[in-house]
C-alpha cells in the first residue's frame, strides 16, 4: 500500500508539474506572436542559487545565435543578461547577481538610475532624494542603456525613502519575474555596440 501510496504521488506531482511547464509555454508563445523583436527560446538546464552569484545554465548557445551582452526575458519582464557561451550552452547572471549593475528607468517620471543585487533586495542606487520617485511606480530597463536595447520591464518601486544623511534615496524594488520556477526562457536577439557595451558593464562592475 505504501508503494502504491508513493508511485500514485509521483504521478501526482509529474501531471502538475507537466500543467505548470504547459501553462508557462502558452505564455511565452504569446508574448513570441506580439513581438517583432528576434527571440532564441531556451530552457534552464541548471541554477546557481547563491544569495550573491545567483546564475543559470541555458540549452542555447552560439550554434543557435547567442551571444554575451543578450538579455533573458519571458512573458513577465526581464530576468538577466548572457555572460558566457559555448557551441550548445550559454550562462547568464540574474537580477539576483551582485555582478549584474543595469542602467533602469522610471517609466512615469523617466528618471534614471543604476539597479543592482545588494544580497538581499534588489534596489536602485545614485538617485538624489529631490527625484521624482513614487512607491507603485513601473521600473523598466533604460532606453540609454548600451546593455539591453529596448526598455524591458523589471518591477514596481516597492519601498521609497529619503535618507537624511545621504543626498541618495533608498528605492527597492519588486521584481515581476519570480525566479525560483521558471524552466523556460527566450533570449532576445540583439545586442549594441559590443565596444561601448564593454565600457558599460566595466563601469557598472564597480562598486
Amino acid at each position: 500500500m505504501r508503494i502504491t501510496n508513493a508511485n500514485l504521488m509521483l504521478q501526482i506531482s509529474k501531471l502538475r508539474k507537466y500543467g505548470i511547464v504547459n501553462d508557462e509555454l502558452k505564455r511565452l508563445v504569446n508574448l513570441k506572436d506580439k513581438t517583432d523583436y528576434p527571440l532564441i527560446p531556451a530552457n534552464i538546464i541548471s541554477r546557481s542559487l547563491s544569495m550573491t552569484q545567483n546564475t543559470i545554465t541555458l540549452n542555447a548557445g552560439e550554434k543557435d545565435g547567442v551571444l554575451p551582452g543578450m538579455p533573458i526575458i519571458n512573458d513577465k519582464g526581464f530576468i538577466g543578461i548572457v555572460y558566457s557561451t559555448s557551441q550548445d550552452f550559454s550562462i547568464a547572471r540574474t537580477i539576483h547577481n551582485t555582478d549584474l549593475k543595469l542602467a533602469v528607468m522610471d517609466e512615469r517620471s523617466r528618471v534614471q538610475g543604476i539597479m543592482k543585487w545588494s544580497g538581499e533586495e534588489l534596489i536602485i542606487i545614485n538617485i538624489p532624494n529631490n527625484f521624482d520617485i513614487e512607491v507603485g511606480d513601473r521600473i523598466t530597463t533604460s532606453e540609454v542603456s548600451s546593455i539591453v536595447p529596448i526598455p524591458i520591464p523589471i518591477g514596481i518601486i516597492e519601498q521609497y525613502k529619503s535618507i537624511e544623511t545621504s543626498v541618495f534615496s533608498y528605492i527597492r524594488i519588486k521584481p515581476f519575474v519570480d525566479l525560483t520556477p521558471i524552466e523556460n526562457v527566450f533570449i532576445l536577439a540583439e545586442v549594441k555596440s559590443k565596444q561601448i557595451e564593454g565600457l558599460e558593464l566595466n563601469f557598472y562592475r564597480r562598486d
